[in-house]
């Protein structure tokens, strides 16, 4: 249930389910456009991009009849209440809600915007690697890519996409596992993803066929994982907390990169033979869903780690504010320092050191070349063009969502 207070009104939303909106108590009807997601009803002027929009348009078309001579000017209203879409353990799920996430992952692939997500990470490389943007490029991929979940149809407005703690066996009391499902996103070894599509017909889930950085990716039916067990974690929570008790996040974001991230990786399968080799996991990694939960729970160690080291961070730093206004040289790494940026190869004649500062332009977003600079590698269009920089990802929340479990007392 969502509360917006608007002109003096309380708004009440529930998107559980049915649609149902009240405002001061009282249901008001409201229709929705599963094809643009947009919303409307008799009751306000015009269509409207969210349930809280079209409930604040109904209160400014009945206060303009009710008072012609006002002039409904766009107010931000103070009383309005934050929304934030919570994610979830994957392992905690109700077969119910693990089977909705699963359904809308399968219409995003069936519609076609699923593979643009593989083709991003597939040009990224050290763009968004191997550096401290690593953290926020990976938090802008996964909102971007949930918000287009939640867009799919009015019903999956409240999907949220989970996490996946791979520092626990996620077993049920029959020592069977809760996550690697047949009914979900299959097994290990090699997995083949059918369902029903919107027109009814049998749909299979296809690896689509491209020119990566530095591979051509064929076209091949399924997901390609490594033979692990079922029943065992993938990363020790100590490789964890060894990270999250370092102090500078210089240090903790080498780190956590380099062990509990890709150490996932490497046993889930993306990345080595399985998967095209290296480096061809970049290129194929996003193919298989369980990349998403992997990172999202790299994005959840990060809030906690932003959470846990804040106040510490002041203590060694005295004269910087964390987050909000660090210096790109002292809280990233200085872009003229190469060994944290894209280096030039023969699959990067142009590759640009000014991705990973504080102030620096997220990639794909910037409607720019990856550091391929190839024509096929712009993959936002210059009317889309987006200036996303670090500094306005360092924390969750100004994004919408949070975590149901930021524990600051470990694992």
């Amino acid at each position: 249930m969502d509360t917006i207070g608007h002109r003096g009104n309380r708004i009440d939303i529930e998107s559980d389910g049915n649609l149902d909106i009240r405002i001061n108590d009282v249901s008001i009807e409201a229709e929705g456009n599963e094809e643009r997601t947009r919303f409307a009803t008799p009751m306000a002027f015009g269509e409207f991009d969210s349930p809280g929009e079209l409930a604040r348009a109904v209160v400014d078309t009945q206060t303009a009849l009710e008072e012609p001579h006002l002039e409904l000017d766009d107010v931000t209203d103070s009383e309005e209440l934050p929304r934030l879409d919570v994610r979830r353990n994957v392992a905690d799920l109700a077969a119910e809600e693990r089977n909705r996430f699963r359904d809308a992952v399968f219409l995003l692939k069936e519609r076609g915007e699923y593979d643009k997500y593989i083709k991003f990470h597939g040009f990224t490389t050290n763009l968004g690697h191997s550096g401290p943007a690593f953290y926020p490029w990976h938090r802008v991929f996964l909102r971007k890519f949930e918000r287009e979940l939640q867009a799919t149809s009015l019903e999956n407005v409240d999907i949220t996409l989970p996490y996946w703690d791979y520092t626990s066996a996620n077993v049920d009391e029959h020592d069977v596992s809760k996550i690697w499902r047949e009914d979900f996103f299959g097994l290990n070894g090699y997995v083949r993803l059918t369902w029903i599509g919107e027109d009814g017909e049998e749909k299979t889930w296809i690896l689509p066929g491209y020119r990566a950085t530095d591979v051509d990716v064929e076209e091949r039916e399924g997901i390609r994982r490594n033979e692990f067990s079922l029943t065992s974690r993938f990363v020790a929570p100590t490789v964890f907390n060894d990270a999250l008790r370092l102090r500078d996040f210089r240090l903790f974001a080498r780190e956590f990169e380099g062990r509990p991230h890709s150490g996932a990786h490497v046993v889930l399968g993306v990345g080595n033979g399985n998967d095209q080799g290296p480096p061809g996991g970049f290129a194929t990694a996003v193919n298989d869903p369980f990349f998403l939960l992997l990172h999202c729970n790299i994005d959840r160690m990060w809030a906690k780690w932003q959470q846990l080291m804040r106040d510490k961070w002041l203590a060694d730093n005295p004269d910087m504010s964390y987050p909000v206004t660090q210096l790109a040289e002292d809280y990233y790494w200085d872009k003229s320092d190469r060994a944290h940026t894209a280096p030039h190869s023969i699959h990067a004649p142009r590759a640009k050191e000014d991705r990973h500062n504080l102030t620096d332009a997220l990639w794909p977003w910037d409607a720019s070349r990856s550091h391929s600079d190839r024509s096929d590698s712009q993959f936002v269009d210059a009317a889309d063009r987006e200036i996303i920089r670090p500094l306005d990802r360092l924390n969750h929340h100004d994004l919408g969502y949070t975590y149901d479990n930021l524990n600051p007392t470990g694992f």
